[in-house]
Order: C-alpha cells, then structure tokens, then sequence
C-alpha cells in the first residue's frame, strides 16, 4: 500500500531585536514522521535559537534543540527529516527562543510537518 504523507507549514519570523517567536497548528490526523526547518535568512549565527514543540496540553514532542538540527540531514526525501512519531490529531505549540537578541538580519523561515494520512480521515 502506498503511503499518503502531507506536508503542513508554519512561518517562523523573529524580527531584529526580538528573541522569541510563538504559534499553534492544527496538524492533519495521522502520524507526523518528521520535522524540518528552512533557513530563509541563511544568516550566520553566533547563538543557539532554539525550536521546541509540545502538544496541546504543554507535553514536549520535541524538546528545545537548535534549529540547525531541524535542517535537512541529508540522503532521501524524509530520511533528511528530524524524526520523530506522534499522532497529529491535536494542537501542537511551536516556541522558538534565541539565546540573545536577534542581531544584524531578522531570523525568518519555514517549519514543515511530513504527515502521514494514509487510512486517516483528513
């Protein structure tokens, strides 16, 4: 049987000065495989920003990393995806915090969700 992933997007923007960004998202009912984040910025950075993601009830699904371990890993499609595996039938929070304020160019760039919907009602 063939596998029917979707893909969901947050927009992640932390304009100069600031430090932190928050966001919910309603994720497809399924099984989210993986995370990944797109630097649009690709600005240097000389601190960690963090991502954290938790479900609706403030439970970590994934806990504060640095968002350059978001980044594709490399080799296939979803094998660049940070892994995980969690029912994405709830609310998810997203928190992204840097450890200083942002400086020289705003951080701004894109999480992506590889849902698998396969048998699930969408």
């Amino acid at each position: 049987m063939n596998r029917k992933i979707v893909y969901e997007t947050v927009d992640v923007s932390i304009a100069l000065g600031a430090s932190s960004f928050a966001a919910q998202k309603q994720l497809k009912h399924g099984t989210c495989l993986g995370v990944r984040f797109i630097d649009f910025s690709k600005a240097p950075r000389a601190n960690a920003i963090n991502i954290a993601i938790e479900d609706s009830d403030g439970s970590a699904i994934l806990g504060k990393t640095d968002f350059r371990d978001f980044e594709h890993g490399g080799g296939g499609h979803l094998e660049g995806y940070k892994r995980c595996n969690f029912d994405s039938k709830a609310i998810v929070n997203i928190q992204v915090t840097s450890t200083a304020a942002i400086a020289g160019t705003a951080f701004d760039g894109q999480l992506i969700f590889a849902v698998d919907i396969t048998d699930r009602q969408s």
